[in-house]
């Protein structure tokens, strides 16, 4: 990573590479993200989940990683993406409306990954309320 013109590496370089980057794009989003307290690992996976920088099928295709069949293992129909792995394939399906269930909530399942983060909000509950809620979101991502 160096300047432009030159191909030395320089602090600068990386700092403006960081700031075009997509993490950067939506700081209101990820300062809300990384205020839930959850634990460091779910924390973790969601983040690289929600940049889709997880390692699915898809993903790993997309670098050229050799993998033997693309169909998602937990549902065998459908091609493993990111938005299908964790949200729209029916045992993924299942278990958040158990949760939501178990929660007594009926929610809008979105199947982007960053709309299901941002929509993961109920009204009438406070913000430390809506930070634990958040959290079970990281922690159903992480289970999943």
């Amino acid at each position: 990573m160096g300047d432009e013109d030159s191909q030395t590496f320089t602090v600068s370089s990386v700092y403006r590479k960081l700031l075009d980057a997509t993490i950067f794009e939506e700081t209101v989003e990820f300062d809300k993200f990384w205020k839930v307290k959850a634990l460091p690992s779910a924390q973790h996976f969601a983040w690289k989940v929600l940049l889709n920088k997880d390692a699915t099928k898809d993903n790993l295709d997309r670098r050229r990683i050799n993998i033997t069949d693309s169909l998602c293992n937990m549902c065998r129909l459908v091609d493993e993406s990111n938005s299908h792995l964790f949200f729209t394939c029916d045992v993924a399906m299942g278990v958040w409306n158990m949760c939501n269930k178990w929660v007594g909530v009926n929610n809008v399942n979105h199947f982007m990954p960053r709309q299901y983060f941002n929509h993961f909000y109920l009204f009438g509950l406070d913000g430390k309320q809506n930070n634990a809620w958040k959290c079970m979101w990281m922690t159903i991502v992480w289970v999943i």
